[in-house]
């Protein structure tokens, strides 16, 4: 068995990508969810301090796409981590 076999180092460096696309992966699907949870928590503090509960008008209707894109994001960090799961 010949070390500089090129199959055999082509099933060498696939396995390699495989772990770097598994680790970018659960990178991504981390920094998607905390995005989300910061956003989440952000665009709250500005529902309660500025609009308070019974807001109208343009504000709820900006608050109310800000959390259709937070919700963007939450999704995208499933795929990403469902993505990730299929690596394995």
């Amino acid at each position: 068995m010949d070390l500089n076999d090129k199959s055999n180092t082509n099933i060498f460096r696939r396995i390699e990508m495989a772990k770097l696309f598994k680790v970018l992966a659960n990178v991504t699907a981390c920094i998607l969810f905390l995005g989300g949870v910061m956003g989440m928590i952000s665009r709250m503090y500005v529902w309660f301090a500025v609009t308070g509960f019974n807001g109208t008008g343009t504000d709820m209707s900006q608050l109310a796409l800000q959390f259709a894109y937070i919700a963007i994001w939450f999704v995208a960090a499933v795929v990403v981590m469902k993505l990730s799961q299929m690596l394995k």
